[in-house]
């Protein structure tokens, strides 16, 4: 059956964790303490997360040359533990058939978009709205106030490495469709006018199968991402 077909192997735990650290989200994983008590998933939070970030970007690059992606954590509903990945564990793992958009955004709309849903996790309780990018990287400190919560912000240039992001600046970015229309805190994206977004279509599922297509070996290996690509590169609670 299709569903039981083997798309990749995972060679690490790849675990679930919407907000980093140790006291706001410590029990996400179904994968138990493995996964809640790892130093890694504290200090920068989930890698399943951060690497449908990378799918997101990845796809963004074929189909309109992204530069930066961005996912909501609540998006991602699944640990990826150790061992096969079948289709069926893909669409398990992004249930809602969000669709990929283009949006054009400056360095400011972003900035505010990432503050705006940071803070959602006060106001809300919103743990999912907690962002992962890829291309993008940044410090985080909640126990600043609201606007100066995320510091440090990065974009990757493939031929100048990581540069700061700037306000003034234009970048093309690939996000969902339900973080483009400004929900779960994104207010920001929402704000952006039709000339400068373009909805492309292919469902969240289909993007992460096409990733796991592009990485090395038979079935594709799938392991923890090299930490200086994670988005979250330091993080401070309240």
């Amino acid at each position: 059956m299709l569903g039981q077909e083997v798309v990749a192997r995972a060679v690490d735990d790849l675990c679930l964790r919407r907000i980093p650290g140790q006291r706001l989200d410590i029990a996400r994983s179904s994968l138990g303490d493995i996964c809640n008590l790892h130093p890694h998933v504290q200090a920068h939070g989930g890698d399943i997360q951060q690497h449908v970030a990378q799918a997101l970007l990845q796809q963004g690059k074929v189909y309109f040359g992204a530069q930066i992606a961005i996912q909501n954590a609540g998006g991602v509903r699944t640990d990826v533990p150790r061992g096969d990945i079948d289709v069926e564990m893909v669409y398990g793992l992004l249930p809602f058939g969000n669709a990929l958009v283009r949006l054009d955004a400056t360095g400011w709309e972003l900035k505010q978009a990432l503050e705006d849903a940071v803070d959602t996790i006060f106001s809300r309780s919103a743990s999912g709205s907690y962002p992962y990018a890829a291309g993008l990287r940044w410090k985080v400190d909640l126990g600043q106030p609201r606007g100066r919560r995320l510091t440090d912000l990065e974009v990757h240039d493939e031929r100048r490495g990581w540069q700061p992001l700037r306000p003034d600046a234009t970048y093309t970015v690939a996000t969902t469709n339900f973080l483009a229309d400004g929900m779960d805190g994104y207010v920001t994206l929402g704000t952006i006018p039709g000339e400068r977004r373009e909805n492309v279509g292919m469902i969240d599922a289909e993007i992460f199968l096409e990733y796991l297509k592009t990485l090395p070996g038979s079935p594709a290996r799938l392991g923890r991402l090299p930490e200086n690509l994670y988005s979250t590169q330091a993080f401070i609670e309240p």
